[in-house]
């Protein structure tokens, strides 16, 4: 019996889990003790008389502790069992828990895979579109240059109506001063009609005999066709086309005349634009014929400056007075200007204009003068010495223009303007206002940049192409001008640019052109068009 129970309680205190409970094991290690003491007891009972004689005593009351260690041990198999069911039910709660959270782990893996899927697809997508939207940007880029300059053409041209527009309410207002004479008197308005007939034959006489003075060389002589000017445009000797040197100029000519740029403030006179107008019986209206009071001299802007071919190629020239003194302060006027090759300048750069007038010549004064040859048809210089000091015209007793006449030694005389005349004995070559030196080397650099990376980037921007192409006559004959990459360069290599405006109109103009001239060609299309934003990121940005 002691046996089986030692058996029972081994097989107990095996099923407990370790640690399952802390008091139950603490009651199983003090039975098992006192299970050993029996134990021992029994054994050496059988061999000692005293105790055989006390062993039913002792039989007995092991019994009864036996039987009250089989009820501990039932009560431990029960609360044994009842932990079992508990980790069993713990065990599984968690197993289904588990297999829960794998269910979620599972569904977001699947998420993240389908998002990654359309994240990948759209990436893509948004590519596409950006692509899109940078091609889109660049054909806009395109459209702005296109209609900026339409927009500066259309500019040249509304001038050019508001001028013709002013010059007819001009007429109107004096066709309605002429009826209110006629209905106020009949007699006195003939009268007055006949004295003003007179008075413009007079001085229409006055201005041809001025006119065969002051053009008496052309007359004599023919005028040079061929461009033997300093800073002719190079491609004109290689193609031997005829080119308008006047506007095609790369650098300074020694002797001094007006060639535009945009932005330059210039002296305008009033009284050589009459006779211009007159001299080359051009159908322009003169700025005095409907501003009153406008002085001899008026300081003006060029706003606008437009190419175009009248017969030989000119310009046309958007003036705004900006002397807030003058009658026609805030005004504008448009003048088509051809080369002047033998005829005053009647608009004269501000600065030239204000250190001409203080030279001071006097009767007797040597000077030269920068003239045609008789019969040759080329230009040299001249001397003579200042023979008279007279107005040109009662009208503008204040003007200088025509003001001197000067004697040559050959015996000839001719008038001229304070401008055209240079001191005797060595030229002193006139310094032209330029750019800030900081700007122009900044531009400098950046073409001459752009054109070593063209050798090497199989002419990105088109450069090099346009350089080939404007000296061909096909584009010589389309375009008046025909500035290139190359052209700007050289310009500004010899301080010849007064403004940073001449430059970024030069710079706008061969845009213009060199669309206009690939127009038919996509790729030159392309090259163009990045050609045009550097142009913006370089030159127009500043």
């Amino acid at each position: 019996k002691a046996d089986a129970s030692r058996r029972r309680w081994k097989a107990a205190y095996t099923e407990l889990p370790p640690g399952a409970n802390p008091k139950l094991a603490e009651l199983q290690e003090n039975d098992l003790v006192d299970y050993k003491a029996c134990e021992g007891i029994i054994y050496a009972g059988g061999s000692d008389p005293e105790i055989q004689q006390g062993g039913s005593r002792n039989d007995q009351q092991f019994s009864q502790n036996n039987e009250d260690h089989e009820d501990t041990a039932r009560d431990l198999r029960a609360e044994l069992n009842k932990l079992k069911q508990a980790y069993r039910t713990m065990s599984s709660k968690k197993d289904r828990e588990v297999s829960e959270l794998l269910v979620v782990q599972n569904f977001l893996w699947n998420q993240l895979r389908t998002m990654d899927k359309d994240n990948t697809a759209l990436l893509k997508m948004k590519e596409v579109e950006a692509a899109q939207a940078t091609e889109a940007a660049r054909n806009k880029d395109a459209e702005i240059d296109r209609l900026r300059a339409e927009a500066a053409n259309a500019k040249t041209r509304v001038l050019v109506l508001e001028g013709k527009l002013l010059e007819m309410h001009s007429l109107v207002n004096e066709k309605n001063d002429e009826i209110q004479k006629l209905k106020s008197g009949q007699p006195k308005s003939l009268k007055c009609k006949c004295a003003s007939c007179v008075s413009n034959e007079t001085s229409q006489k006055r201005r041809k005999l001025i006119n065969e003075m002051h053009f008496g060389q052309c007359t004599t002589t023919k005028k040079s066709k061929g461009c033997n000017f300093p800073g002719m445009h190079p491609l004109a000797k290689k193609n031997q086309v005829p080119l308008n040197c006047w506007l095609m100029l790369l650098e300074h000519e020694d002797f001094y005349r007006y060639i535009p740029q945009c932005g330059d403030e210039v002296m305008y006179l009033p009284e050589g634009h009459e006779a211009y107008l007159n001299g080359m019986r051009l159908s322009d209206s003169c700025p005095c014929d409907r501003i009153k009071d406008l002085k001899a001299v008026e300081l003006c802007r060029i706003e606008g400056l437009g190419y175009s071919a009248y017969g030989e190629s000119c310009c046309t020239l958007a003036l705004k007075f900006i002397d807030d003194t003058s009658s026609g302060f805030g005004k504008q006027f448009i003048i088509t200007l051809l080369e002047l090759a033998d005829f005053s300048d009647f608009l004269v750069e501000r600065t030239r204009f204000e250190a001409t007038i203080v030279q001071n010549w006097t009767i007797r004064d040597k000077c030269k003068v920068w003239c045609m040859d008789d019969g040759e048809g080329e230009r040299s210089w001249w001397e003579g010495h200042v023979l008279a000091i007279t107005p040109d015209s009662p009208d503008f007793p204040e003007s200088p223009w025509l003001k001197y006449a000067i004697q040559f030694y050959d015996g000839s005389d001719f008038l001229y303007s304070p401008w055209e005349l240079h001191a005797a004995g060595p030229l002193v070559p006139w310094k032209h206002p330029h750019i800030d030196s900081s700007i122009r080397n900044k531009l400098l650099s950046a073409m001459t940049t752009l054109q070593k990376m063209s050798h090497k980037n199989q002419d990105y921007y088109g450069v090099l192409k346009l350089d080939t192409v404007v000296g061909e006559s096909d584009f010589i004959n389309r375009f008046p001008v025909q500035f290139s990459i190359e052209v700007i360069r050289a310009r500004l290599q010899n301080d010849y640019y007064r403004t940073l405006d001449a430059v970024q109109h030069d710079a706008t103009v061969m845009l213009a052109n060199a669309k206009s001239c690939f127009s038919k060609s996509s790729v030159m299309t392309k090259k163009i068009h990045r050609l045009s934003e550097w142009v913006n990121d370089n030159i127009q940005s500043l």
